[in-house]
Formats: structure tokens, sequence, C-alpha cells
């Protein structure tokens, strides 16, 4: 199977070491793969991302393995969902990326999941810690990603609930602006999904107060994160121009002080050593392709 690393961690007094090996960001790779073959229409490079797709497929192969890729730390089932719906994968595929989204997703594997949604108990799949809330509320997406998908009203349910503890707990806190994106992108799906403009009303307030922060003041991540939200208002709900102009400014800052040529890589823009992360590259790589 194939490995990925975290990163690279490089610091001006110890070199360069690779990160560990990261069982997370298999799948956010893949889908950077697929969108850099749509830009290519590199026959190569289509087969090489197949290839893999069929691998991952293929529980049992990994289940006997040390590495499980799908243990979702991340948008899962919404980047997969995503790559089925364009045209570039015939049925088969489009099966076997479904497989993957089925087969190796932690939260559809819970026997005890129909209790967790009587009784309101989300708190058992999703603790409240404020270090991960925004990558938590990822899963809110992939809920209704798995909701497209399987057709069940549950799974609508039970992102829905999420969505509303997840606000709450955003609002209770006062977190700041820049740990809203996903939870504005959870919300434009819950939008799309339910046409329930409430849910576009609240993104849309959290979207604004994302723009509104000082530029100057957000890390790579935030700014990778600003990208992609502007990316999807563009894509899903608005073709306004306003959205393509803050996607543009936030990647010319990306691209200023964390790109490194001879490495061909985006890094952190720390002063005392840099962090190339593989996740957020391969975010970068659909934000700069769309």
């Amino acid at each position: 199977m194939i490995k990925y690393y975290y990163g690279l961690y490089c610091s001006k007094k110890e070199g360069c070491q690779l990160a560990p090996i990261d069982k997370q960001v298999s799948i956010v790779v893949l889908w950077s793969q697929y969108k850099h073959y749509k830009k290519s229409g590199s026959e190569t490079e289509f087969n090489k991302i197949k290839q893999d797709i069929v691998k991952y497929s293929k529980r049992s192969e990994i289940e006997n393995r040390w590495l499980r890729v799908y243990q979702p730390d991340f948008w899962h089932c919404r980047f997969l969902y995503e790559m089925t719906k364009d045209g570039v994968f015939n049925d088969e595929y489009k099966d076997h990326l479904k497989s993957i989204c089925q087969n190796d997703n932690f939260f559809l594997a819970r026997a005890d999941l129909s209790n967790i949604l009587n009784t309101n108990n989300l708190d058992k799949i999703f603790p409240k810690d404020q270090r991960r809330f925004a990558i938590d509320n990822t899963m809110i997406s992939d809920f209704i990603s798995m909701y497209y998908w399987f057709d069940d009203d549950q799974l609508l349910k039970i992102a829905n609930m999420y969505f509303i503890n997840a606000k709450n707990y955003y609002l209770k806190n006062n977190l700041l602006p820049s740990d809203s994106a996903y939870l504005t992108v959870a919300s434009l799906d819950l939008y799309l999904a339910t046409k329930d403009k409430t849910y576009l009303d609240f993104a849309n307030d959290l979207y604004n107060r994302f723009t509104a922060a000082d530029r100057n003041a957000l890390d790579i991540n935030q700014l990778t994160e600003l990208c992609l939200t502007s990316q999807i208002y563009y894509d899903s709900i608005s073709k306004g121009q306003k959205y393509l102009v803050i996607k543009n400014n936030s990647l010319s800052r990306i691209i200023n002080k964390g790109f490194d040529n001879d490495k061909g890589a985006f890094h952190s823009f720390d002063l005392s050593g840099h962090f190339y992360g593989t996740r957020n590259n391969a975010l970068l790589v659909g934000c700069l392709i769309d």
C-alpha cells in the first residue's frame, strides 16, 4: 500500500527530517491527484489514480496490514463523492469510490450509531475539544455526502445534530473567525442538502467575519481554508467575482510567503524553521487548479 508522510520539518539548526507516516492523508492526496489529472489530461497519471482507487477499495487487503488509510481525520466521503460527479470515472470506479467511503468509514461501522442518534449523545462521536474543533467539523460534511450516497435520512439527521452542537459551541466560546472555515462549509453543505436558508445565512455570517480578519495575521493553513471556502462558494452558491478575488488574494499571500521553489512545495510561515505539510499541499493543489 502507498505510504504518505505527515510532512517535512526543516530547521536552520537540524536540517530537514520527514515527519511520521500519516494514515490520514491518503484521501486528500488522491483527490489532489484527481484535480491535477483534470488539468493535465495525462493518461499515465489517470491510470495511476485508478490503480490506487482499486487498491483502496479492497478493505480486506487493508485490514491485513498495518496501514489503515481511511481512519477519518478530515474530509473523507466529501472528497470521494466529489470525484464521482463530473464524469471522469465510469460506473465501475464510481462503485469503488463509494466502497471506500462505505467500508472504511469509522462512523458507519459504529454499531451504536442509532442509539447515539436517539439519545442526542454526540459527544460519544465528537468529544468537545477546542484544539480539534475546526477539523472535527469536517465530519458534518462527510455525513451529508454519505446521506447523498446511501439515501439514509438518519445520516442527514446526524449531520444536522452535530452542526447544532458545533454552532452553539462556536458561539458560546467566542472562537476566532479563522477557526470557522469547516463549519462554514458544513453549513453550506446543509443548505444545499435541505434548501433551508438559515444554514446559508449562518454560513454567510461566518464567511464575512473570516474575510474581514487581518490577512497578515493568518497562517498558511488558515489562508488555505479561506481559499477553499471561497472556491466552494463560487462553485456551489454564487459566481460572484468577490469570491475569486478573495481566493486569489489568499493564494498570492501563500505563494509569496510560503512557496519553496527548490522543493516545489508550500511551507509554514515560521521564522525558526519550515513545515511542509502533506495535507495542506494537497489542498493547495485544488485551490491552484480550480
